[in-house]
C-alpha cells in the first residue's frame, strides 16, 4: 500500500500572514518524497499592496519559498493583465492552465497546460485550468487574454497524457459546479483539487468516482487529502480534511513577506498629487467623497446620469495623494460600466438605500472587497428627495428629477455606474442586468479616481447636495 498527501490551499486572496502560517504547517509535516503541495489559484489578489506595488512578483517569491509544487491560475492572477502574468509565471512556481491563450490564441509564455511528477513511484499528471466567463468576455479581453471552457480544453490533454501515467489530477479554478461537470464528462481525471467557489473541504464530493476536494478561502483552513494506492498505482482509498492552522511562520517565509511588502510599498508610496481640498465621506448617506465619485463616472463616461453605492470607497480625500492610498481607500476590483435600466428600477434601489437595515450589509460578490454595501450616491444633475411621511405610493414618497425632468418609472435610461451593480449579485439586485448590453471600461474605480480627483472641474460639484429627506416620522 502506498499513500501520498495532497496538502493544498486555494483562494488565499494574498491573507499572506496567515497563508505562511499554513505553508510553516505543510512544510513541518510534508514527506518530500511521497507529498505535494498545491494551490488552486487566487493567490495573489491586486488588494494587496505587495501584490500590485510588485506586478505579482512578490507574491510569487512567496509561494516558491512556502514550497508550492505547482498552482493553478485564478482570475486574480490574469486580470491584472497578460504582461503581469508572464511576469509572474517566469518565476519559478510552475503556473498551470490548459484552458488560457492571448488574445491571438498563441499560448501565454511561461504557463504551461500541465507537469509530470513522480511520488513514492507514481507517475501523476498534474493539470491546471482558469475560471471560464460563458457570457462575460470584457474582463479577459481587458486583460489581454481568452478562455476556453475547461470541459472542452481538457479531453485532448487528458487523452494524450493520462496513458503514460498512473493518476491524473486536475488543478482547477473552475468552481464547484463546473468541476462537477467535469468529473460528469471528463473520463481519465482522478482528482479534482478545486478553487474559484470558496468552498471549505468537508464537503468532499465523490462523482463519478472522482474525488473532488476544496480548502475554504482566504487562508483560513490548509486542505490535505491522503490518497491510498495498491501495487498498480491504482488509488484504492482517501481521508480527506480542512486544519485550522496556528503556528509560528517560518522566519524565511516571513523575511520574505516582510521584504516583498517593503518593496509594493516603496512602489505605491509616491505622492500623485496632493488634494486642494478634504473631501469627506460617510457610507450611510450623502457626502463629498461619494459624490465625486458619481461624478467622475458622469463626466468622464457619460449616460444621462451616475449612481454608485458608497461602500466603493472606504474613507474621504485630503492630503497627500499615492497608489497605495487610493488602493486602501477603494480595493475593489470593479470597472466603471454604463448600463440601460428602468425607472422603476432605480426608484426601488433608491428607496432601498433609505433602509439602514439593508444598507449595512456585507458588500459581498465578485470584485467587491466592501466593508459594508453603503447607501446610494448620483451625480450632480439628478435629484433625489425622500418623503416617508408620503408611504405607501413608492413614486409620491421618493420624487427624482434627472436633468429636472421627473424620473419616469416606464422609461429606460441609460446609467454609469460599475460592474458589480450590474451584475447585482448581492445587495441592489433590483438593478440587475441591463436592457441594452451593457458597455465596460479599462481600469478600476481607483484608477478612476487617480484621474480625476485632482480635476476642480469635477471637485466643483462635491458640496452640491442631490438627497433631501423630508417629514420624517
Amino acid at each position: 500500500m502506498k499513500k501520498i498527501t495532497i496538502w493544498h490551499t486555494n483562494d488565499v486572496h494574498s491573507r499572506f500572514e496567515k497563508f505562511t502560517e499554513l505553508a510553516t504547517f505543510a512544510a513541518n509535516h510534508k514527506d518530500s518524497e511521497n507529498d505535494l503541495f498545491l494551490d488552486a489559484g487566487d493567490l495573489a489578489d491586486t488588494l494587496s499592496v505587495m501584490v500590485s506595488g510588485t506586478k505579482g512578483l512578490g507574491a510569487m517569491r512567496l509561494a516558491e519559498t512556502a514550497g508550492i509544487d505547482a498552482m493553478a491560475v485564478g482570475n486574480n492572477e490574469f486580470l491584472a493583465g497578460i504582461d503581469v502574468l508572464r511576469g509572474m509565471a517566469a518565476c519559478g512556481v510552475p503556473m498551470l492552465a490548459c484552458n488560457i491563450t492571448d488574445l491571438e490564441g498563441r499560448p501565454v509564455e511561461g504557463l504551461a497546460p500541465y507537469m509530470v511528477l513522480e511520488r513514492a513511484g507514481v507517475r501523476i499528471l498534474l493539470i491546471g485550468c482558469c475560471p471560464f466567463f460563458r457570457h462575460v468576455s470584457f474582463f479577459t479581453d481587458n486583460a489581454g487574454v481568452k478562455l476556453q471552457d475547461p470541459v472542452a480544453a481538457l479531453p485532448k490533454v487528458v487523452e494524450e497524457e493520462r496513458k503514460n501515467c498512473d493518476i491524473c489530477v486536475l488543478l482547477s479554478h473552475g468552481g464547484r459546479k463546473r468541476d462537477l461537470e467535469i468529473a460528469e464528462k471528463i473520463p481519465g481525471i482522478d482528482v479534482i483539487i478545486g478553487g474559484h467557489t470558496h468552498s471549505v473541504a468537508q464537503y468532499t464530493e465523490l462523482s463519478c468516482g472522482k474525488i473532488i476536494h476544496q480548502a475554504d478561502c482566504y487562508a483560513q483552513s490548509l486542505g490535505k487529502l491522503e490518497l491510498f494506492l495498491d501495487e498498480e498505482n491504482r488509488i484504492t482509498g482517501f481521508n480527506s480534511g480542512e486544519l485550522k492552522v496556528s503556528c509560528d511562520p517560518d522566519a524565511e517565509l516571513s523575511r520574505v513577506l516582510s521584504e516583498e511588502t517593503a518593496k509594493g510599498e516603496a512602489e505605491f508610496s509616491r505622492t500623485l498629487f496632493t488634494m486642494s481640498r478634504e473631501l469627506s465621506y460617510d457610507p450611510f448617506g450623502e457626502c463629498p467623497a461619494v459624490n465625486v465619485v458619481a461624478d467622475s463616472l458622469y463626466e468622464l463616461y457619460g449616460g444621462e446620469f451616475a449612481i454608485i453605492n458608497n461602500g466603493i470607497i472606504e474613507n474621504g480625500f485630503s492630503g497627500d495623494i499615492s497608489r497605495m492610498f487610493l488602493l486602501k481607500t477603494s480595493p475593489s476590483i470593479l470597472n466603471p460600466t454604463t448600463v440601460w435600466w428602468r425607472g422603476r428600477d432605480i426608484r426601488k434601489a433608491l428607496l432601498a438605500s433609505f433602509d439602514r437595515e439593508f444598507i449595512s450589509q456585507e458588500g459581498k460578490g465578485p470584485g467587491s472587497r466592501f466593508t459594508v454595501l453603503g447607501s446610494l450616491s448620483v451625480s450632480h444633475n439628478v435629484r433625489v428627495e425622500y418623503r416617508p411621511e408620503k408611504a405607501p405610493d413608492m413614486s409620491d414618497m421618493l420624487k427624482i428629477t434627472v436633468n429636472g425632468e421627473p424620473l419616469d418609472d416606464g422609461r429606460l435610461y441609460c446609467v454609469t455606474a460599475d460592474d458589480y451593480m450590474y451584475r447585482g449579485v448581492v445587495g441592489y439586485t433590483m438593478l440587475k442586468g441591463s436592457e441594452k448590453p451593457e458597455i465596460y471600461y479599462k481600469g478600476y474605480i481607483r484608477e478612476m479616481l487617480e484621474r480625476t480627483l485632482n480635476d476642480p472641474e469635477i471637485l466643483r460639484h462635491a458640496d452640491e447636495k442631490r438627497i433631501y429627506i423630508t417629514g420624517r416620522k
